[in-house]
């Protein structure tokens, strides 16, 4: 009766382990995709409002969309200076994401533009990390329709291997 219970722990521990593996790919694919939002938004702002970059990132980070990400911008506001906030507060939103060292890259890119030029100035640099965010959105979209269901299907595989394994 014991080595039932194993066997069936061992399998769902493998069942859940790919699907947590798939979730993950999906998570760093709807944070590239709510960036692009917060992107436009972002840039929406600074064209039409000419706001100073502090309140239109504020402002920007409280869509629905992305204040689970950005949502604490204002309170990471510190002496420190633009770049250095949204180096914290970026390091707090892609915590849970699953991101890559490029991804990470950009993230970061985009805050060292920010704040440093005149509006026209700001308005292509966001336009430039738009598209950039745009490529690994849809990138990402590829990798998690292929390999989400890949990692699903190997962990029943490898769980399905190990219950056998064990009998």
């Amino acid at each position: 009766m014991v080595k039932w219970i194993g066997i069936i722990f061992i399998f769902f521990a493998c069942c859940c382990l790919g699907e947590i593996s798939g979730r993950r790919l999906f998570r760093r694919r709807n944070f590239l995709g709510e960036m692009t939002v917060f992107i436009s938004t972002l840039k929406s702002k600074i064209r039409f409002t000419g706001e100073e970059i502090y309140s239109a990132v504020n402002e920007s980070a409280l869509q629905p969309m992305v204040q689970k990400y950005f949502g604490s911008f204002i309170s990471e506001f510190s002496d420190d200076g633009f770049c250095n906030a949204w180096n914290k507060a970026s390091a707090e939103a892609a915590a849970g994401c699953s991101l890559t060292v490029d991804d990470l890259n950009l993230l970061y890119g985009l805050g060292k533009g920010l704040g440093t030029t005149d509006t026209e100035g700001q308005i292509d640099h966001l336009s430039m990390y738009e598209e950039f965010f745009r490529q690994s959105y849809t990138a990402a979209k590829e990798e998690a329709k292929i390999k989400g269901r890949l990692y699903r299907i190997c962990g029943v595989c490898a769980g399905a291997a190990f219950a056998l394994l064990l009998l």
